[in-house]
């Protein structure tokens, strides 16, 4: 998939009698906001509960000083461990959205290789975790996954996400499309799930329009293991497109946010940009920023704060 090395890995402790691994990719842009969503996670948890967790971390084209900073600052939050593992952009493209990175692609280069605990949850690096989100995990039966329904794209046939699939396959359609920011599996399934949702981008590209998330769904379609959860886990948030225009209130039929254990800050408008409209939950994720910029200066770690956010 154009990942041409994996490696060197910064580990800070042993991670012995790990429950979970929380597992953040990105580049070099999106550190501070890995490490938000990181201190967010932190923050939502009780301690002895975070002393379960570890992070293992895949950064594209970072220097081996990045890698240690990133790891000393995630060392201060509390959980077992981290990994660091450094690797290169993946060579495979963007098709929709151009404010998303190649780096999105990492997401299937998690491998139980360094994945030191029974169950692996993935989350994208703008998400912002408010309560305790583990509880996923007793939904997944044996070899499954669990995911939240895409509130844009909530159902094969009834978006853009996997253009065509309905009219070749239509035992698909109606059924739900998941959202790839939040994702709860057993860590020896990683390697089915990555494996399949590759080859599904390779053998189904004519339906690929949603890059990454498009080949997990036409792969969790095929394989029948997804498991859906509640919203809560993965709400999107709605005020920023709101300030911009009404089109969300005629894609989502409820645009209120309820009680969101993890929210996700989909589409261009990133709450850590200083263009993106300073709505409600906008402002509560500034506060979990500053919080995150203290911890990178408290780990001496300043260079972190200064790398680009776009």
């Amino acid at each position: 998939m154009g990942v041409e090395d994996i490696g060197p890995r910064y580990e800070l402790r042993d991670c012995t009698n790990v429950l979970i691994t929380i597992g953040p990719c990105c580049d070099r842009n999106c550190i501070l906001p890995a490490l938000v969503t990181l201190t967010s996670l932190a923050a939502s948890i009780a301690p002895r509960e975070r002393s379960t967790m570890c992070v293992s971390l895949i950064l594209a084209d970072v220097t081996r000083t990045e890698g240690e900073s990133v790891a000393a600052v995630v060392g201060r939050l509390g959980y077992s461990s981290c990994t660091v593992v450094r690797a290169h952009t993946p060579a495979l493209p963007i098709i929709n959205g151009r404010y998303i990175s190649r780096a999105t692609w990492l997401r299937f280069r998690f491998s139980s290789t360094f994945i030191p605990s029974p169950f692996f949850c993935y989350l994208d690096t703008d998400t912002l975790v408010l309560d305790d989100p583990t509880e996923p995990f007793e939904a997944i039966s044996a070899g499954g996954v669990a995911l939240v329904r895409d509130a844009f794209n909530h159902s094969v046939g009834a978006g853009p996400a996997l253009p065509g699939l309905a009219d070749e396959r239509s035992e698909f359609i109606g059924r739900p499309y998941f959202n790839a920011g939040a994702i709860w599996l057993s860590s020896n399934r990683l390697t089915r799930l990555t494996a399949g949702s590759l080859a599904a981008f390779h053998h189904g590209r004519r339906f690929m329009h949603f890059n990454d998330q498009d080949a997990l769904n036409l792969y969790l379609l095929q394989d029948g293991s997804a498991t859906e959860i509640s919203a809560e886990y993965n709400q999107f948030e709605h005020g920023r497109s709101l300030q911009r225009g009404d089109w969300v209130r005629r894609v989502v039929n409820d645009t209120s946010h309820g009680s969101p254990r993890i929210l996700h800050f989909v589409g261009p408008d990133k709450p850590w940009l200083r263009s993106c409209p300073r709505v409600e939950w906008v402002q509560v994720y500034r506060v979990a920023l500053a919080e995150a910029c203290r911890q990178i200066r408290r780990a001496g770690a300043v260079t972190l704060e200064r790398m680009p956010r776009s």
